[in-house]
């Protein structure tokens, strides 16, 4: 879970089908997701409140439930 600031989640791999959650940007967050690699995952990116914000760039996604 991402809070309140300015973040950057480049360069990950997320696996699991037990997850139902990856990046989980909540309160006042701005991130920027990018370069990473969502593979049989639930709802890779979530948001949370009207104050967030999420970019996604260069993400790939592979066998996703949910949204991306």
């Amino acid at each position: 879970m991402v809070r309140f600031g300015e973040n950057h989640v480049v360069n990950n791999y997320y696996n699991s089908t037990n997850s139902n959650k990856c990046v989980f940007a909540a309160k006042e967050a701005d991130n920027l997701v990018e370069s990473n690699v969502f593979e049989d995952v639930d709802d890779p990116i979530q948001l949370s409140g009207d104050e967030t914000a999420v970019t996604e760039r260069n993400n790939l996604y592979i066998n996703i439930t949910g949204t991306a």
